[in-house]
């Protein structure tokens, strides 16, 4: 079994605090500059997640058993972006929606559907840090 995909809740517990960035939706390439306009996903623990779609925060529920998860519902701020990526974010958050299961190996994690495919495959994202002077 992967890395924190056994016992109740214990996928959940093992990501919370780790912030996804979608690398891909539905089969096809997330866009987006990374740290900026690419979906993110962050568990915060208590039931709670967080991100962006791209365009908008949002923020919501998460409900785990095991290696199966459900999200939302969402709350989203609404702003409106270039039609790109807007469509992205509807079928990201759509894909969470759907939930399914989690299954992370190291700095990959996915989101697979009922069918076994990964619905999104996020990797885990690291920000830069700039060195300070010396």
């Amino acid at each position: 079994m992967p890395e924190g995909s056994s016992g109740e809740n214990s996928t959940l517990e093992a990501l919370v605090g780790t912030t996804w960035q979608a690398e891909e939706i539905e089969g096809r390439p997330a866009t987006g500059s990374v740290g900026r306009d690419r979906p993110t996903l962050v568990i915060l623990g208590g039931n709670r997640v967080a991100g962006s779609g791209g365009c908008n925060q949002f923020q919501g529920e998460v409900q785990g058993n095991g290696a199966s998860v459900r999200f939302g519902p969402f709350a989203t701020t609404r702003m409106a972006c270039r039609a790109t990526v807007m469509d992205q974010e509807r079928r990201y958050l759509m894909a969470l929606g759907k939930g399914g299961r989690l299954e992370r190996e190291a700095d990959t994690l996915l989101l697979k559907n009922d069918a076994d495919t990964a619905s999104v495959r996020f990797s885990r994202f690291v920000p830069l840090v700039p060195k300070a002077n010396r």
